[in-house]
């Protein structure tokens, strides 16, 4: 350890010298020795985030637009303008690099949660983070990066985040790092790394000996199985309110018209990706309604993905004009009992199913389609 000690010693003066000599060759306006003292600074640099990182130096590169992200985030003001908006507090907006991140209340509630067991933990422990497609799962990443990077207690570890084939470290006062794969087991030995998973693509968590957090879809045949091997401990994120919805428009979404809002939200519940939704993901929802799968897409609701590929899961259903609050609701006006994840109706129904991959659906609207029975679908399920 002195070893290496000595050298990011050594590496950290080397850089000093080189980033004073800079400075020198832009006053004397020099452009040949300005460009040979970047190169040189921006290799101690790297050299140095390496040496950190204890991975050589031929592992790592430098990420420099997450770099910019991650120094907006460890050193920002907590404040609200129009450049920084890094405010932690619920109803707030996050800076991402090209679009604010509105801030959920379930982002605050579940990331105290979880730096909490990290803070005093002296085990290295296991999070399950799951919820419905769409509710802003992943965009909770850089919420709980903001936390671990101001939270005292927390500040010490670095972060090591996966999507898909890519590894970034996240460390303090230093830059982000692109990891090679290969590379990358030797971190997770290593007890101050809080390794985070994004299950998009089916990606699943690398073996680890350190802190792990798993952002996926319940229906994930990798995060179920992943679940059933370390027992973590689980969160879920809830769909969105109205009132959630509303108060990210007004900050994020303000040239969409409200009552395009109210309308989705009528239809599809507390569903971000399709309230907020691209036109791409509109095009998917249109054309899940005229789809000749839709019928055999709900019966294969809730099934594994590996029988039936098409179908995850019942997501949501809308029912015509029915008061959840009421006590004693028409029983020949309903197809079903409440049900904390759907509710679905005789008269009028839009039952949502989403694919495994890529965010699309199938729908079966206005009616009940030919031949499909919902009440007995609804008891063999439920």
């Amino acid at each position: 350890m002195d070893s290496l000690n000595d050298k990011i010693e050594l590496v950290e003066a080397d850089l000093s010298a080189a980033k004073a000599d800079l400075a020198d060759a832009k006053r004397n306006n020099n452009d040949n020795l300005t460009i040979a003292y970047v190169n040189l600074v921006s290799s101690l640099v790297q050299q140095l985030a390496a040496l950190q990182s204890r991975l050589p130096p031929a592992a790592v590169e430098i990420n420099e637009p997450l770099t910019v992200l991650w120094k907006q985030l460890h050193e920002g003001p907590d404040t609200t303008s129009s450049t920084s908006i890094l405010n932690c507090l619920p109803g707030s907006l996050l800076l991402s690099l090209t679009t604010p991140l509105f801030v959920r209340q379930s982002y605050v509630d579940i990331s105290a949660l979880i730096l909490e067991h990290i803070s005093t933990s002296t085990l290295a422990t296991r999070f399950a983070l799951s919820g419905s497609p769409g509710v802003g799962k992943s965009c909770f990443f850089f919420f709980l990066l903001f936390s671990i990077s101001r939270r005292s207690t927390s500040s010490k570890f670095r972060v090591l985040y996966q999507l898909k084939s890519e590894f970034h470290l996240f460390s303090p006062d230093a830059p982000v790092l692109d990891i090679n794969p290969e590379n990358v087991s030797k971190l997770l030995q290593q007890s101050d790394i809080i390794y985070i998973v994004d299950g998009l693509d089916h990606n699943s968590p690398r073996v680890s000996w350190c802190h792990t957090i798993f952002i996926s879809s319940a229906r994930n045949e990798e995060y179920l199985s992943w679940c059933k091997q370390n027992r973590p401990r689980t969160y879920m994120f809830p769909v969105w309110s109205m009132s959630e919805v509303l108060v990210c428009r007004q900050y994020c979404y303000p040239d969409l018209d409200i009552s395009v809002i109210e309308h989705r939200f009528r239809l599809l519940g507390g569903n971000a990706r399709y309230i907020f939704g691209r036109d791409d993901y509109l095009f998917h929802l249109n054309a899940a309604l005229q789809s000749a799968n839709a019928t055999l897409a709900l019966k294969s609701a809730g099934s594994s993905r590996t029988d039936y590929p098409i179908a995850q899961m019942l997501f949501h259903a809308i029912v015509g004009d029915y008061d959840p609050k009421s006590s004693a609701p028409d029983d020949d006006d309903r197809s079903c009992w409440d049900h904390p994840i759907s509710v679905c109706f005789r008269r009028f129904c839009i039952t949502l199913c989403l694919r495994p991959t890529g965010g699309k659906a199938f729908f079966r609207n206005r009616g009940e389609p030919s031949g499909f029975d919902w009440r007995r679908w609804f008891k063999r399920h439920f």
